[in-house]
């Protein structure tokens, strides 16, 4: 028996395939559009030359803006907005930071060296 894969609800998933399906589309047809500009300024007819570099500037464009959508959905959102529903992450019981006691030079082994480092 194999199951349907469940769809990820979780705000930040929905989040990040809305924008990788734009960046998709965007990256697509940017890339189309830069690489025939390319071609029509650098080439003077539209032979292999001009189909390589469109195809080279779409797949550039695309990755391009995959990454770059997916980069802007792991943004953090406003305030107020966060996805998760922890509380208030810094809110502990213990203190962050503690104060140090002691003289920590004192615990350090001088290895036979004075106090002028000369041995």
């Amino acid at each position: 028996m194999s199951r349907a894969p469940v769809a990820p609800t979780s705000p930040v998933a929905m989040r990040l395939r809305r924008r990788l399906v734009i960046g998709l589309i965007v990256g697509l047809l940017a890339g189309l559009v830069v690489g025939v500009v390319i071609s029509a300024v650098v080439l003077d007819g539209w032979g292999r030359a001009a189909v390589g570099i469109i195809v080279g500037s779409t797949i550039a464009c695309t990755l391009l803006a995959l990454l770059w959508s997916g980069y802007a959905s792991l943004a953090s959102p406003d305030p107020g907005e966060e996805a998760s529903g922890a509380g208030a992450p810094l809110d502990r019981d213990q203190p962050l930071v503690t104060e140090e006691r002691g003289d920590p030079l004192k615990d350090v082994p001088d290895h036979g060296l004075g106090h002028d480092g000369s041995g």
